[in-house]
């Protein structure tokens, strides 16, 4: 293990040579993520095309903040939302976290799933109001404990299953951490 440095893990590729590479690969669930994805609407939407050119079987998923509306084109291209509004624990201002157009987009499209993830007892309570203001579907809501490591996990992971329960949610776990840690690298 070495010190994770940007720099050395980036390349640039054409969205054709990305498309040779992903076509390669057995799997035909993909899925965009970010940073924000959707700020490069435009190329994905190439992409995508080119994916699907080749073979009609892919589905799309697109994992975002719930802060942009995608245009109608990658709309079209989409299979399944997976929104992450940002709470109050993320430490970003409201106005940049939380965009009404954006998340009424969301919410009245049945591609859009919302996972929220959840530090304490507080969250849940922000939740409820992101749900109730925006009219957010409960069937699709999901919530993840927040954690870096095994033990804050374990410990949340705990409280949060039953909150799920109680308040009939999904949950969902953090499988990377488990799996990785914290440490980040190529």
């Amino acid at each position: 293990y070495r010190k994770y440095k940007k720099s050395d893990c980036i390349i640039e590729l054409t969205a054709d040579e990305v498309a040779e590479i992903i076509l390669r690969i057995p799997c035909r669930r993909i899925i965009l993520t970010g940073g924000e994805p959707l700020l490069q609407d435009e190329a994905w939407q190439g992409l995508v095309r080119l994916l699907l050119e080749k073979n009609l079987s892919y589905l799309i998923e697109i994992e975002t903040n719930g802060t942009l509306i995608p245009s109608s084109g990658l709309d079209a291209l989409t299979h399944q939302y997976n929104v992450s509004p940002k709470l109050a624990n993320s430490g970003n201002d409201r106005q940049h976290r939380l965009r009404p157009d954006a998340l009424a987009f969301f919410a009245q499209s049945p591609k859009a799933w919302f996972k929220f993830v959840v530090s304490a007892d507080e969250d849940l309570d922000e939740i409820e109001n992101l749900i109730n203001t925006h009219h957010l579907p409960k069937e699709r809501i999901l919530l993840m404990p927040e954690g870096r490591d095994d033990a804050t996990l374990r410990k949340r992971r705990l409280w949060l299953v039953k909150a799920c329960l109680e308040r009939n949610y999904r949950y969902t776990d953090r499988l990377h951490v488990q799996l990785w840690g914290s440490r980040r690298g190529c």
